[in-house]
């Protein structure tokens, strides 16, 4: 009889049903966990069995090491050695402007890797000798260097390392310290109220953005105490941090007052010199000659591999030239492309050539749609004599040409190669006899040629930025007499704008001078795409001294168009650190001014540097004269300097970890800022940054949009001042844990907000009363806090000067305790 199963029985019995069910699993599991356990097992005794034959491999030492394994290891790691010395002399010699002289040559059997020093064969590199240094990043007043002689060399205080000694500073160091502040003060175009100029603010409390630039920077305060020598190193070092720092912010805003030659050079392209074999039409035909419509001969089909040299190649880009030739079509709202890499380019070299020299180029189209119009244009040539310079200028006539089918999308990039070498594109190529220059050595720049119907003017030029397109002429004066210039702006910036005024630079072939060339803003602002002429501007120049040549354009920036619109905190070493959520776990470090005096022993690689954290409370003695002091008795206040801790300076109160890495070859520091910006020039101030001298490694830069800021006071309109402006709330900016400025709002008064991050400094916070006026969706402002690492360069030269110095007369042995 057949049992029927159903829910209800199921439920009933549902332990003894689970019974065979749970034994049957644990089963499976079972089988599993011993098939897994012995293939772990096999495993482990096959790695047992890899690491005793490599113990035992190891054990068999100089066995297997033979004289052959020695020599060419040791090599290798010279060699390895050699180039991170050549490299260390490569970048500080970037970073500080260094130019040297040919290094000595080598003696027979030497490497290219470096030649021997004397006591360490085959283990140095040797550098040219030092022939000048052209921009020291670190700098003293300039006076110090005549009254302030060192009893070693090098004797000018100028010429010595960062942490080398320099006994007892003297008093003028005192009195000339705050005037480099007031150089730096000059780097950026700040508001000054009282002549109504400038462009950029500064957060503070005073109603001078100029005193409140300083209070930002926040210069070191000497007390009356004796400045120890290092203590005056780290106020040097920091100067300098905060001189490249406002010359970044100066350089983000010069991407945009810069209007460059409408003709701007691009990377060329280095061909590979192993090639494989190319089609027939990537064969170079030949050049014809553009200017008079005749053909030379075409080269052999070796004519490329017995070609010499050439001595300068070059790569020009004009992406400018559709400005006044594509009209705009307000109806469709288009007019002349705008994409970044459709343009008329440019590849030409100088080669040596049948006893002269000639130009070689080729000229494209890269345009989707737009012909090129037929232009003669003048290709720059120069001696490259520092001493006696020379320029000369050699027509071509490179226009007419039309975009190919290939080519009808345009181009996303700038070729990769020669544009001779290029199959299928739209170019013609041209040569230039230029054996009347025999001393030519370098391309210059490329810029319209005038012509026939260019009577009366004496100059044509068109400068760009990203925002407008200048084409400005140099033509007789109103009365016939003198020199004017005219011409048009274009706005190419893609929103609607006021005109603005613009910087010239004229040369009359020695020296230069400058005026403002305004553009009428009667008619309001100018929409996107259009063009405004300006009338003859007459030149202040002498008539007996007339301009020959338009140098350069420079946009006059206000604080409606200037980029970096405020700054609002700078800050290095520790400050910068402990905000930044990304760096944060590492601990700072001191610098060991001792490795730099050669009466003292260097401490042991690996050995506690300077004062760290573990070096607090151990005074190590140390006396001297008024302000001198060994640097490792301060940790626990020996020295006469006074009494300190392991975190600041005795005398001063300077912090001393604020190193985030210290090596022999650098120093890094970490600096944060926070900046209001346009928010569409994010991109460009970072870019800034990264392309800065101080090596600057971004670690973050969040931002958060915040209300417009107000005009400043010598701005506003009768309306304006008639606000009441009592400090409504506004918005301090960054919400993430950390960030500087991180409060969720900040109460201001007189239309500036209170920084609630770090220090509590006032001056981040939004515009007070125009808030009300001014949303967050239309506003087009943002506070962008900045995070980042500086690497500083030691100086290898002073190294081995040291050494040298070691060698020569060796510090005492210290004194051991019986």
């Amino acid at each position: 009889m057949a049992v029927q199963i159903d829910k209800e029985t199921l439920i009933k019995h549902r332990f003894w049903i689970a019974v065979p069910l749970a034994f049957l699993f644990t089963l499976i599991g079972l089988l599993c966990v011993l098939s897994v356990r012995s293939e772990t097992k096999a495993a482990w005794e096959k790695a047992e069995q890899t690491n005793k034959e490599l113990r035992d491999l190891a054990g068999m030492g100089s066995a297997l090491r033979n004289q052959m394994w020695i020599d060419a290891m040791k090599r290798l790691t010279d060699q390895a050695f050699i180039q991170k010395q050549k490299l260390w002399y490569e970048v500080y010699d970037r970073q500080n402007g260094v130019i040297r002289g040919p290094a000595p040559e080598q003696p027979a059997g030497s490497s290219d890797f470096g030649t021997a020093m004397p006591g360490d064969p085959g283990r140095d590199y040797v550098a040219g000798p030092v022939i000048r240094v052209t921009n020291p990043l670190i700098t003293w007043p300039a006076i110090l260097d005549r009254r302030w002689r060192l009893p070693t060399e090098p004797s000018r205080v100028s010429q010595r390392s960062f942490g080398e000694p320099l006994g007892v500073v003297i008093e003028e160091y005192r009195r000339h310290f705050d005037r480099q502040y007031d150089e730096l003060l000059k780097i950026v175009d700040f508001l000054d109220e009282d002549a109504k100029t400038g462009s950029v603010r500064a957060a503070g409390s005073s109603k001078k953005h100029a005193d409140n630039a300083l209070v930002l920077l926040q210069p070191q305060k000497w007390t009356s105490k004796a400045i120890l020598d290092y203590e005056a190193w780290i106020a040097q070092e920091d100067i300098a941090i905060k001189r490249e720092l406002l010359r970044i912010i100066a350089d983000a805003n010069n991407i945009i007052a810069r209007l460059r030659p409408e003709w701007r050079e691009v990377t060329f392209p280095k061909p590979a010199k192993e090639t494989e074999s190319a089609d027939e039409g990537d064969q170079f035909d030949g050049f014809t000659s553009v200017g008079d419509g005749s053909a030379t001969e075409p080269e052999s089909e070796n004519a490329e591999e017995n070609a010499p040299e050439p001595i300068d190649q070059r790569r020009f880009l004009n992406t400018t030239w559709q400005v006044g030739i594509i009209p705009f079509d307000p109806d469709k709202g288009k007019g002349y492309s705008t994409d970044l890499w459709e343009g008329w380019l440019i590849d030409v070299e100088l080669v040596p050539e049948k006893g002269g020299l000639a130009l070689h180029g080729a000229v494209a189209n890269l345009s989707r749609r737009h012909k090129v119009p037929p232009r003669k244009l003048q290709i720059i040539l120069s001696n490259d004599d520092p001493q006696r310079p020379t320029e000369r200028a050699f027509t071509i006539d490179a226009g007419d040409l039309e975009p190919t089918a290939k080519n009808s999308r345009g181009y996303r990039d700038l070729p990769t190669k020669p544009l001779w070498d290029i199959d299928g594109l739209s170019s013609r190529t041209f040569k230039v006899d230029v054996s009347s220059f025999p001393k030519a050595k370098k391309i210059v720049r490329i810029q319209l040629a005038l012509t026939g119907e260019d009577k009366n003017v004496r100059d044509h030029r068109r400068f760009a930025s990203p925002n407008w397109v200048m084409d400005i002429r140099m033509v007789p004066g109103t009365s016939g007499a003198g020199t004017a210039v005219e011409g048009m702006v274009y706005n190419r910036s893609g929103k609607r704008r006021l005109p603005a005024s613009f910087k010239v630079t004229f040369t009359d072939g020695r020296d230069e001078f400058t005026e403002i060339i305004k553009v009428p803003n009667k008619a309001g602002a100018m929409n996107a795409g259009t063009q405004r002429a300006f009338p003859k501007h007459d030149l202040k120049r002498a008539i007996a001294n007339p301009p020959k040549r338009i140098v350069r354009v420079r946009e006059v920036l206000t604080w409606e168009t200037v980029p970096v619109k405020r700054i609002d905190k700078i800050l290095i070493g520790k400050p910068a650190h402990v905000e930044s959520d990304r760096t944060k776990v590492y601990k700072l470090q001191a610098y060991d001014f001792d490795k730099k005096d050669p009466t003292k022993t260097p401490k042991e690689p690996g050995a506690t540097g300077g004062l760290d954290d573990t070096s607090a409370g151990a005074a190590m003695g140390g006396t001297g004269g008024a302000g001198e002091g060994s640097y490792s008795a301060l940790a626990g206040g020996g020295g006469t300097g006074g009494s300190g801790s392991d975190e600041t300076s005795p005398n001063h109160g300077i912090p001393l970890k604020r190193y985030f890495e210290v090596t022999d070859e650098l120093r890094r520091i970490p600096v944060a800022l926070v900046l209001v910006v346009d928010m569409d020039r994010i991109n460009d101030v970072l870019t800034a940054f990264a392309n800065s001298r101080l090596q600057f490694r971004t670690t973050m830069s969040p931002w958060s949009r915040i209300p417009n800021l107000p005009k400043p006071s010598f701005a506003q309109t009768g309306a304006d001042s008639d606000r009441k402006r009592s400090g409504n709330t506004g918005s301090s900016g960054g919400t993430g844990p950390g960030l500087i400025g991180s409060g969720p709002g900040a109460t201001g008064s007189g239309g500036e907000g209170t920084l609630e991050g770090l220090g509590g400094a006032q001056g981040i916070g939004g515009s007070g009363a125009d808030s009300g006026k001014s949303s967050y969706d239309e506003s087009t402002q943002v506070e962008l806090q900045i995070y980042g690492l500086i690497t500083i360069y030691e100086d290898p030269d002073a190294y081995r000067r040291i050494e040298q110095q070691r060698k020569n007369n060796p510090p005492p042995a210290a004194a051991t305790a019986g």
